[in-house]
């Protein structure tokens, strides 16, 4: 009689469900926490909407923020890395792995047996929650069930990634706490060394900045890619800003990971058939893995540091940055290198001649790769965007401009000199003498971004001559209708001003605000535009190269109106393309201007605003009043 093979084994899992029952009810009742309890929480609330044609939107609403929280990646994470390493503890302990593979149970039966109730532990608590979800809807009369259950379908699939992920990862250690430290590095090991690129990029490479710019590939950082991607998305109606539906985005990537799950899942057991039974209480399990985490840990461990070295000692001090870095990852470096094999040893004596021969061997990749950023072999310090790539620029010295298409080319050739320029411009700043830092940011038509900053020398002779970069940028900074944009809104010239007010200030240094009514304000945006036209206005906002200007103490408070909302020139820079335009139509503001703004103080003395008694007093002056 052929003997039969089983892939299930009903004791164990029964052994598992009542061994294990905390865990499983745990994760339970915060899923109907976050959903149902949520969902009818928020629905039994007063609403003003009950009778009203916008109760629908209202519900949109309620679900979209429900389930948003719901579809959240990280929780699902944490209880799927605490369900597998409960159901194979025993592997991290000689004595019960000994004993549970001594007993009559094939390897396989004994990973699918646990594998599935560790899965089940997860799942069935998810089926259970969208049942009462439905039950919440169906008490509250909401027909659009069809969210639900794409949140319930998507949780499934994340929670089936995130699972496998986590047993996968059980597979390689012998050591229950370093089981989820291994965990957390799996799901943020590549963006994080992305970001150490990135950072060790904008260090060495002369004008880089920001470098950091995530994109697809971080799929292969699972928690950080799906909290970004995996999200509910409500419809709205543009002119009411009530949503009329919503929309689950995500779903070919939680199918991704799911395929991505299947994988893990095979890989897993075919390490778990090969384990050996000996490595539990060893920190990696499998010998070929060894070295991977000793230079895993010294390029983490010694590059992380050392930047973070670097940029510490480079902020407080002239110091050369390249020599810093490479003095620090040979330090850190071999610090980290032989901490990471100290704990595969579980000893101090590891000073062998082999691993000094592999950590020097790890040294010489660690500095060809140095070296290559250093003499900018993949061309990032050189780069120079074509005009044809470009959507929009902005420079940004004094105060943000987007530059008009026609001065873009003219932005090309001043970025190039910055480049060119390299060496003089560094020995300036190093030499503390006057420079100031210019940021240069390219939307590119593809959706990218590239941004450079470079310290521009501010020294009489570069700032009148508009050939260099800094003269250039001065004249840009200069140009009236960049300056109008600054000072009261790119969309400036459809504001309508409805309140206007001075700050007054006597002898003795006590202010008071003068109110204008519609003829001097009039006059007054008169006089402050024919002011920016002749350049009066540029010392004020010019801080770069004329901070030792005088400015009033007195300050104009301005509010005004736009019909099509508020365009302010700095959320317009930091949140391009992302709702830049608040959604305010008034604001109130404060208008600094100084002695050159000569029209504006002779239209103030004109008109008798200004007198003997209420005067105008630079900062220096009011400073010496009021101590």
């Amino acid at each position: 009689m052929k003997s039969k093979t089983s892939y299930f084994n009903p004791t164990i899992f029964k052994k598992n469900v009542t061994h294990f029952w905390p865990l499983w009810s745990v994760f339970l009742c915060y899923q109907i926490f976050v959903i149902p309890f949520r969902l009818w929480m928020e629905m039994t609330k007063p609403n003003y909407y009950a009778e009203s044609t916008m109760q629908e939107s209202w519900v949109y609403q309620v679900m979209k923020n429900v389930i948003g929280v719901g579809l959240k990646p990280l929780p699902i994470f944490l209880f799927s890395v605490v369900m597998a390493l409960a159901v194979f503890s025993y592997l991290y302990s000689s004595r019960n792995a000994n004993m549970m593979h001594s007993i009559p149970v094939n390897r396989m039966e004994l990973f699918s047996t646990n594998y599935l109730s560790g899965l089940m532990f997860l799942i069935v608590p998810e089926l259970i929650t969208f049942l009462i979800s439905v039950l919440v809807c169906v008490v509250n009369q909401i027909v659009h069930i069809q969210y639900l259950f794409l949140c319930m379908v998507y949780m499934m699939g994340v929670t089936f990634f995130a699972y496998s992920l986590a047993v996968f990862t059980a597979m390689f250690t012998g050591q229950m706490i370093a089981m989820p430290v291994y965990y957390f590095i799996s799901n943020y090991l590549y963006v994080g060394c992305l970001y150490l690129v990135s950072s060790l990029i904008d260090l060495v490479n002369y004008g880089v900045e920001s470098y950091w710019h995530p994109g697809v590939s971080c799929i292969l950082s699972p928690i950080y890619y799906l909290g970004n991607n995996l999200r509910v998305k409500g419809l709205y109606e543009s002119e009411a800003h009530l949503p009329y539906g919503m929309e689950v985005i995500g779903g070919e990537l939680v199918g991704i990971y799911v395929g991505a799950a299947v994988i893990l899942v095979i890989l897993s057991y075919c390490l778990y058939q090969k384990r050996h039974i000996e490595c539990a209480g060893d920190l990696v399990s499998i010998g070929m893995i060894k070295p991977i985490f000793r230079w895993g840990v010294a390029l983490c461990g010694g590059v992380g540091i050392s930047i973070w070295v670097a940029e510490v000692f480079v902020t407080q001090r002239k110091w050369s940055v390249y020599p810093l870095v490479s003095v620090s990852i040979v330090i850190f470096g071999f610090l980290c290198f032989f901490t990471a094999e100290m704990l595969l040893q579980k000893s101090f004596r590891v000073f062998q001649k082999k691993r000094l021969l592999e950590w020097t061997g790890f040294m010489i990749v660690a500095f060809a790769v140095l070296g290559l950023f250093r003499m900018d072999a993949f061309g990032i310090e050189r780069y120079v965007p074509r005009i044809e790539e470009i959507k929009t620029a902005f420079v940004y010295m004094d105060f943000p401009i987007e530059l008009k298409q026609q001065d873009i080319p003219r932005l090309l050739e001043v970025h190039q000199m910055a480049i060119e320029n390299k060496r003089s411009y560094t020995e300036n700043k190093k030499n503390g003498d006057d420079y100031y830092d210019v940021t240069v940011i390219y939307h590119m038509k593809d959706g990218s971004e590239v941004q450079r900053r470079y310290p521009l020398p501010t020294q009489e002779e570069y700032i009148q001559d508009r050939s260099t970069p800094t003269g250039q940028i001065i004249a840009w900074e200069k140009d009236p209708e960049y300056l109008a944009r600054e000072i009261f809104g790119r969309d400036y010239k459809n504001n309508q001003y409805h309140s206007l007010g001075i700050e007054r200030i006597n002898d003795s240094g006590h202010i008071e605000t003068y109110m204008m009514d519609a003829k001097e304000q009039e006059k007054v945006l008169e006089a402050i535009g024919q002011d920016i036209k002749e350049g009066n206005y540029d010392a004020i906002y010019l801080y770069s190269i004329l901070g030792h200007i005088s400015q009033y103490q007195n300050t104009f408070t301005v509010q005004y109106y736009n019909k099509n909302g508020i365009y302010d020139n700095w959320n317009y820079y930091y949140n391009y393309g992302d709702n830049s335009r608040d959604s305010l139509m008034s604001v109130g503001s404060y208008i600094p201007f100084g002695p050159s703004c000569s029209n504006l103080v002779s239209m103030l003395e004109g008109e008798g605003i200004i007198d003997q008694t209420w005067k105008l007093m630079t900062c220096e002056e009011y400073d010496k009043i009021v101590k």
